[in-house]
């Protein structure tokens, strides 16, 4: 998402620098170096130097003068919020994307930082009215604080795409069942591919694609051996050419435990792609209460199997799908999101001064 408003909320009122804070060659600092003209500088966390991190960050800071610093780590963004009072910042916001209270451990560390950094933040930046809810109700936090804003989808773009591999490479033959996620203890991709051997032994023709890496990778490539269906599950790790895959899906599959706000959902969406989803609040809040895709109770493998049957007719699945490109148009568009991140900065730089 910063990316995204890097691209798009680029003016003569908006000047933007990226600091990255890590140097790990895992991550996605390389992405900032393709922007033409964005400053681009580290500054790595050490979590047992937080101290030497505020400093470094502070320094780093003065030397830049932002007018504002808008935080993408919701926990850490204490230490860049201290750093940046440090500096003489006029103004930080944190933009707040998972779910804050999705267990006890992280409620609690949750709670502590976020009242830690509200004498140096001016406020959060929720995905979703879901996270908003989590993040005054479960953490206490002044609901003056926070606003919503959801998640930008650049929907023309992926249509392009999705039309543009779609007239490479034509539909395949049989069910393409698609999840896009990262393997973590988050996502539910166990309920999924138990869903899949149901469908299997039903004698249906699929073929499941899993793009995402991750801790719980080589659980889940176990599990779908254990169930015999290792044969029709492609697990092809961390991707650049989803908008390739979604063309390619009959369905897109989000199966998770908890969310912030799931971009796959709006990708798929955009793509025209049906939608099988767990039933958790930012997931409903999406689909619009189920209006836009079948929603599923979460870790029912058999609802899931049912699910996706359902969605494979064309009569059940138009008028999601129509709902769905109108929703994600009219709600989540990135022109809609930037619009929103504009009047925001725009009204902290003016405060701020």
């Amino acid at each position: 998402m910063a990316l995204r408003l890097i691209q798009h909320l680029r003016s003569p009122e908006f000047q933007h620098v990226a600091i990255v804070l890590t140097d790990r060659p895992q991550d996605r600092s390389a992405d900032f170096e393709k922007v033409d003209g964005l400053a681009r500088y580290t500054c790595p966390l050490d979590t047992g130097h937080r101290a030497a991190f505020v400093r470094n960050m502070g320094q780093l800071l003065s030397s830049i003068k932002p007018d504002c610093v808008l935080a993408y780590n919701f926990g850490n963004h204490a230490w860049v919020a201290m750093a940046a009072h440090r500096a003489g910042v006029p103004r930080t916001l944190v933009r707040v994307a998972g779910s804050p209270t999705r267990d006890w451990r992280t409620r609690w560390r949750s709670t502590i930082l976020a009242h830690l950094a509200r004498p140096f933040c001016a406020g959060e930046i929720a995905v979703s009215h879901t996270v908003a809810r989590e993040l005054t109700h479960g953490l206490g936090l002044p609901r003056r604080r926070v606003a919503v804003i959801p998640n930008g989808c650049d929907v023309e773009q992926i249509e392009r795409e999705v039309a543009a591999a779609r007239g490479l490479a034509g539909r395949s033959s049989g069910w393409r069942i698609l999840m896009v996620s990262r393997m973590d203890d988050a996502k539910d991709h166990g309920t999924l591919l138990r869903a899949v051997e149901r469908l299997r032994r039903a004698s249906r023709q699929l073929r499941l694609t899993l793009v995402g890496d991750g801790p719980l990778r080589a659980e889940n490539e176990r599990l779908a051996t254990s169930l015999g269906i290792r044969d029709a599950v492609e697990f092809l790790g961390n991707r650049s050419d989803v908008s390739a895959h979604m063309a390619q899906a009959t369905v897109v599959v989000h199966a998770t435990h908890t969310e912030g706000m799931p971009n796959v959902l709006l990708e798929a969406m955009a793509a025209g792609v049906p939608i099988v989803a767990s039933d958790i609040p930012p997931v409903r809040e999406v689909l619009d209460d189920g209006r836009c895709g079948l929603l599923v109770r979460p870790r029912d493998a058999v609802k899931m199997a049912d699910a996706i049957e359902r969605v494979h007719d064309p009569d059940v699945a138009g008028p999601f799908v129509d709902a769905a490109l109108r929703r994600v148009r009219a709600e989540y568009s990135i022109s809609e999101c930037v619009g929103r991140y504009a009047a925001l900065l725009d009204g902290a730089v003016v405060e701020g001064e």
